[in-house]
């Protein structure tokens, strides 16, 4: 706490006037983060499909973890009493980033994009990937962000597909229109 008055330009007797102890100092740094993560994430409700607002979602949360690398770490690799729990935080939604990309995963298994699974599972299987890469990142593994994005974004495509819904007999070639007739498939 000490460091972090100095840091500020306050006493530490300062410090403690708003904050028990440095547990609750850094829930409230995370809390704040976690409001300007979900307000990134909101730009994905723009997006005309379930399959693109997932894609921009999870891009929005890779902007965020290069535009504000400090707020990252201290939200998600600190930690401390503060943090969210798997699955009792999760389920009960007490985590709003986790609530919006749970959404997004529900509308798409309701639209066929992904396939009928758990839907916290499935989005703690995404939110894994992409903590995984950003950890990589941030420990210097990628160097350029521009070839960090690019291995990001082709690592999720292939996340995303094995998760995808298989497609149907009466939708092989992805137009949504029959490929086969009733016939065909009772037949086959």
């Amino acid at each position: 706490m000490r460091t972090v008055a100095r840091r500020v330009g306050v006493s530490a007797t300062a410090i403690y006037r708003h904050f028990d102890d440095k547990d609750v100092l850094l829930r409230d740094l995370a809390a704040e983060g976690f409001e300007r993560l979900a307000s990134y994430g909101e730009a994905a409700l723009a997006e005309p499909t379930a399959e693109k607002r997932l894609w921009r979602f999870m891009e929005r949360f890779l902007d965020f973890a290069i535009d504000e690398p400090d707020c990252f770490a201290l939200m998600f690799f600190v930690s401390g009493r503060h943090v969210r729990r798997f699955p009792e935080d999760f389920a009960a939604q007490r985590s709003v980033t986790a609530k919006m990309l749970t959404e997004h995963v529900k509308e798409c298994m309701r639209e066929g994009v992904l396939r009928a699974d758990d839907p916290l599972e499935t989005m703690l299987t995404i939110w894994a990937q992409a903590h995984g890469l950003i950890a990589l990142q941030r420990t210097g593994r990628f160097g350029d962000v521009a070839i960090f994005r690019t291995i990001y974004v082709r690592s999720m495509e292939r996340l995303l597909d094995g998760l995808r819904a298989p497609p149907s007999d009466v939708d092989r070639d992805g137009s949504g229109r029959p490929t086969r007739n009733r016939s065909e498939l009772e037949r086959s």
